[in-house]
């Protein structure tokens, strides 16, 4: 589920941000663009709940990075590029155009 994980973006994968800290009420993603833009998202958590807005953020943040690369063509930070994921994404994207 490597598309859940990470952001994916022309066949790369990117990893993002996260920190939580149980005493806190907030969760925090960041992503850093080449372009020095910090894309984030935060939301108080009480709790319960805490992986379902864990996994809404997820969401959030690969969205907002999509669209920023859409819209100004600009990449994540290469230091967030994970060349392992994105070598096990191709592997599985081969397999998947193989079989269609």
């Amino acid at each position: 589920m490597i598309e859940l994980e990470y952001i994916i973006i022309n066949e790369q994968a990117y990893s993002f941000y996260f920190t939580a800290n149980r005493k806190s009420p907030l969760l925090l993603i960041a992503l850093l663009l080449e372009d020095g833009t910090l894309l984030k998202k935060s939301v108080q958590h009480s709790g319960r709940g805490y992986e379902v807005r864990k996994k809404a953020l997820k969401k959030k943040i690969q969205t907002m990075a999509r669209r920023h690369f859409f819209l100004h063509r600009i990449l994540p930070h290469p230091k967030h590029f994970n060349v392992e994921k994105t070598n096990i994404y191709c592997e599985i994207m081969q397999i998947i155009n193989r079989k269609n």
